[in-house]
C-alpha cells in the first residue's frame, strides 16, 4: 500500500484496531487547537482502509503520535519525502473516547532553538515556543561539573540566568510544562561563558 505522496499512512490490522486508531488520532489532533484536524484523512483501500497524515499536519505542533508500531515510536516527519507505511497492531493503541479525551500522559514537544547570549556574570537565553506549554524551566551547570541547577519555572520564552562566574563556561537546557501534560524532555544543550564588560 503506497503513501499518496509525502506523508504517513497508518494501516490497522483489523476493525477494532482501526477504531482505536481513529480515536487516538482525534485526540492527538486536539492537543494544540482543541479541534479534530480535518487534514487527517481516512482513505478507503483494501479491506480495512487506512489513515493518512499529510506533511502539513506533521508541522502543526501536535507533538508525537500517541502510539507505536511494533514497539517503535512513530515519527511524523514533514521533511521526509518518502515515509514508510506503518502497520498498527492492536497492542499499539488503547481505545479512548475522542469526545472526552484529555491531555493526561501526553508529553509536550521538546523545546528547540535554544540560544545563549553571555553578559557580565549572567547569560540571557531564548528559545522557540512549544504548543500547549504554560511554563518553561531552565537548568544549567558548569561544563566541567556534573550537577545541574534548576531555575524557577516561568512563562515566556526568555530567561536571564544571573550570579554566574565570569570566564567559566556553562551548559544550559530548557524544558516545557503544562497542567495535564507530561513535561517535555530537556532541550539540546547550548554553552556560553559570562564575561565582564
Amino acid at each position: 500500500m503506497a503513501v499518496p505522496g509525502a506523508g504517513l499512512s497508518l494501516i490497522p490490522v483489523d476493525g477494532p484496531t482501526r477504531t482505536a486508531v481513529a480515536q487516538q488520532l482525534a485526540c492527538w489532533a486536539k492537543q494544540a487547537n482543541g479541534l479534530t484536524d480535518p487534514r487527517i484523512r481516512f482513505l478507503s483501500c483494501c479491506k480495512l482502509g487506512y489513515y493518512y497524515i499529510p506533511p502539513e499536519v506533521c508541522t502543526a505542533g501536535y507533538g508525537a503520535i500517541p502510539f507505536t508500531s511494533r514497539g517503535e515510536a512513530i515519527v511524523c516527519d514533514a521533511a521526509e519525502a518518502d515515509q514508510f507505511d506503518r502497520t498498527i497492531l492492536a497492542s499499539d493503541v488503547s481505545p479512548i473516547d475522542p469526545n472526552t479525551c484529555t491531555t493526561d500522559g501526553i508529553q509536550l514537544s521538546t523545546p528547540t532553538g535554544l540560544a545563549a547570549t553571555p553578559g557580565d556574570t549572567a547569560v540571557a537565553l531564548t528559545w522557540d515556543a512549544v504548543p500547549g506549554a504554560e511554563t518553561y524551566t531552565v537548568r544549567y551547570k558548569l561544563v566541567s561539573a556534573g550537577t545541574w541547577t534548576e531555575g524557577t519555572a516561568a512563562a515566556g520564552t526568555t530567561a536571564n540566568i544571573t550570579g554566574l562566574v565570569n570566564g567559566s563556561p556553562y551548559e544550559f537546557q530548557v524544558k516545557a510544562s503544562a497542567t495535564g501534560y507530561t513535561d517535555s524532555a530537556y532541550s539540546a544543550s547550548v554553552n556560553a561563558t559570562p564575561v565582564a564588560p
